[in-house]
């Protein structure tokens, strides 16, 4: 096995390391003394691909790892089969809130997807052509049934639908609701249909996200994958209360 990176690779690595930035990949070539840490990364995307689920927290002073560990098993679990995301906590991305700053958290979640939510949702209803498109679309949704599961199908349904038709403008829309980018119901029935009673906000995001991790599941991913670092900017709330 070659263990020398390219040159190309190389200067990247260094380049990010010398700014101060901790590089995406080539973590074999710099990264030493972490085996106890990358066998619990493997374990716990090996618990998650056999059906459980698993949170872990990492502490740690300024420049002790966390951000490296993060990106090192965001791409251990790409490489696995995981859709992946990650975001940044910030003053305007929190966990939860009421004035759309929870809300942003999925907006960054879902722009940081990797493979997109277009190829994602893409690749899905090409499968359905394959076979009875809407009738294999509307098998997969009945088995999508935790919290507001409704809306989530619906707008999958509204997918394949498009996609069989050619319809890249309604494509457009239901990717534009699936990321909460709409701020008022009426635009989005204006867009969608009237039969859209829902848009996504602060309240529902997250009943959203368990749909999704569900649908990838479904759909042949190993699963969903999500890293939120700079947890820092939590302590910054001012709120008792929101804290």
């Amino acid at each position: 096995m070659n263990i020398t990176p390219s040159t190309e690779q190389a200067g990247k690595i260094i380049y990010n390391l010398r700014r101060g930035i901790v590089p995406e990949d080539g973590f074999q070539y710099f990264a030493v003394g972490r085996q106890e840490e990358v066998i619990g990364d493997l374990e716990g995307l090996e618990h998650v691909k056999n059906g459980g689920n698993t949170v872990k927290i990492l502490i740690g002073d300024f420049g002790s790892g966390k951000t490296l560990e993060k990106n090192r098993c965001r791409l251990f679990a790409s490489k696995k089969g995981f859709v992946t995301s990650a975001v940044d906590f910030g003053p305007g991305i929190r966990l939860y809130a009421n004035d759309g700053t929870s809300l942003a958290l999925w907006k960054h979640l879902v722009e940081n997807l990797f493979p997109s939510l277009e190829t994602i949702l893409d690749e899905f209803a090409a499968k359905c052509r394959e076979g009875d498109s809407m009738k294999l679309a509307e098998e997969t949704a009945r088995s999508i049934t935790v919290v507001d599961s409704i809306y989530f199908n619906q707008m999958i349904l509204k997918y394949v639908k498009a996609y069989n038709d050619e319809d890249a403008l309604m494509k457009d829309s239901v990717i534009r609701w699936l990321s909460g980018a709409y701020r008022r119901r009426d635009d989005a029935r204006r867009d969608l249909g009237q039969d859209v009673e829902e848009i996504m906000t602060d309240g529902n995001w997250y009943n959203i996200l368990k749909c999704f991790s569900r649908f990838v599941c479904l759909y042949g991913f190993s699963g969903l994958a999500i890293y939120l670092d700079e947890a820092i900017n939590l302590y910054k709330i001012d709120s008792p209360a929101l804290r």
